[in-house]
């Protein structure tokens, strides 16, 4: 027994020795069973999308369908509905026209009609101001003649005579005055008998142009009530076809998508059968080509779940016991002055000891301390080298698959690093995101570096968000 102890000794000891390994070669398979299982997902839209073609082709070239009399007979009916709803459709739409078309004529007509009117009311109106003018021109006349009237008969009466303006009172004798008043009485009695005259024929004339105009714009108010009457009967008639037309509408997207269903369903059974004619080869073989490439994919997730499967008891605990915390990126986050993470305001510079020791945890901790410390000034090679052990944290984190990591890597989202970017997107997609992360992650959507936007859009995809369909949408995603 005591020969037995070191032989089992031993390889435990050579396993407690490599779990650090063991450990993170299975973080590198769980994100790896990620990208395969994201590639899977893709793949199979392709194929549901060949399928489909292969089923719309196979029925349009009239092949013969009888091994699959089930599927045949429900394409008939959905085809026989979806005709039908074309032709509803249709006919609203010409009926739709047609009353677009009746109300553009009857406006047109009003305003023509209108137009009309109105061109004959125009010089009603025109001389009926004119004789109101000449009418108030003629009052002012008669007005002002009887006046004059009066004061020359006061004068005359009384006997003193008020010379004319500018005129010399001495160069006037009283025989004068008065020849010269009863002239000026004569002149102006004949201006007030022409207004007389004149103002009763100007009244007449005003009466009769005020009751034409008046004609024209009751002409014109029941042509304007005509139309409004017309159009608000056929906007009545037009929301009536409009909500049955969008009902059809509906309905028809409805039938299509059934009717897309039943080409896929067909593109499968023609797939698996034997019917296979000529003109179909070209969809068969992309279908062929896209399983192949599945069943690699799938062979390659299976040997890594199988090489998962073989750690050895207690492999991932140990692993996660040692590099819990993740504290390389824990420093990187507390030191927001860098240029990897600017997380928070500028600080001033510190000097961070360099831990002492040669195990491989140690030495990333000095690259890395390194890096923070150069900040800026740090040359290429040390800059790669701290990217590289931060991004290989990161992604520990998402292998995590746990979500109290996810406001540590949405800081992360905001790194100067591209790679960094990357890794954190792709971590929080192997996490799941949540509806908290959706915006951050949207954001990276315009990223300028194409692998982080990318990364974006497969965690988005994978979001337990509904609002995240609607970001993808909005950015042109699936």
């Amino acid at each position: 027994m005591s020969d037995a102890k070191p032989n089992n000794t031993a390889p435990a000891a050579a396993t407690a020795g490599n779990f650090l390994r063991a450990g993170s070669n299975e973080i590198r398979r769980q994100y790896d069973r990620f990208s395969l299982n994201q590639k899977l997902r893709q793949l199979g839209r392709e194929r549901d999308a060949a399928l489909g073609v292969l089923g719309e082709k196979a029925w349009a070239a009239k092949i013969d369908l009888t091994p699959f009399a089930q599927i045949q007979d429900q394409l008939q009916g959905v085809s026989s509905r979806s005709g039908e709803l074309a032709a509803t459709a249709g006919q609203l739409e010409s009926q739709k026209a047609a009353l677009e078309r009746a109300r553009r004529d009857a406006i047109e007509q009003g305003k023509t009609r209108r137009d009309a009117v109105e061109a004959k009311k125009r010089p009603v109106d025109a001389n009926l101001a004119t004789a109101r003018n000449r009418h108030t021109d003629s009052q002012r006349a008669r007005a002002v003649a009887q006046a004059r009237l009066a004061a020359i008969a006061t004068e005359l009466a009384a006997g003193t005579v008020r010379p004319p303006a500018g005129a010399q009172q001495a160069t006037e004798s009283a025989e004068q005055r008065q020849v010269r008043l009863l002239a000026e009485q004569t002149a102006v009695r004949e201006r007030l008998a022409v207004s007389d005259a004149e103002l009763p024929g100007l009244a007449t004339q005003i009466a009769q142009l005020q009751a034409e105009t008046s004609q024209y714009a009751a002409e014109i108010a029941a042509i304007v009530k005509e139309q409004n009457e017309t159009t608000a009967r056929l906007d009545g008639e037009l929301g009536k076809l409009r909500s049955g037309l969008q009902a059809a509408t509906q309905a028809q997207s409805q039938v299509g998508k059934e009717q897309s269903d039943l080409y896929r369903t067909l593109g499968q059974a023609i797939f698996d059968s034997d019917v296979r004619p000529d003109a179909l080869n070209e969809w068969v073989q992309r279908i062929a080509t896209i399983d192949a490439g599945r069943s690699e994919l799938d062979g390659r997730l299976h040997a890594s779940i199988a090489q998962t499967q073989a750690l050895p008891q207690g492999t991932m605990s140990k692993f996660w016991g040692a590099v819990v915390g993740v504290p390389l990126l824990v420093i990187a986050l507390v030191w927001g002055a860098s240029s990897l993470l600017p997380l928070e305001p500028a600080a001033p510079k510190a000097t961070i000891a360099e831990p002492r020791g040669l195990d491989p945890q140690s030495e990333k901790d000095r690259a890395v301390l390194r890096f923070i410390q150069a900040g800026t000034r740090s040359d290429e090679e040390t800059r790669d080298g701290a990217v590289r052990i931060l991004r290989e944290d990161i992604l520990t984190m998402g292998a995590t698959a746990d979500q109290i990591h996810l406001p540590t890597l949405v800081k992360v989202l905001r790194s100067k690093e591209p790679d960094l970017r990357e890794a954190a997107a792709n971590a929080i997609g192997m996490i799941g995101p949540t509806t908290t992360e959706t915006a951050a992650l949207a954001q990276l959507l315009r990223d300028p570096v194409a692998p982080v936007a990318q990364a974006a859009r497969r965690a988005l995809e994978g979001s337990r968000d509904p609002a995240a369909l609607q970001v993808l949408t909005n950015a042109g995603g699936k």
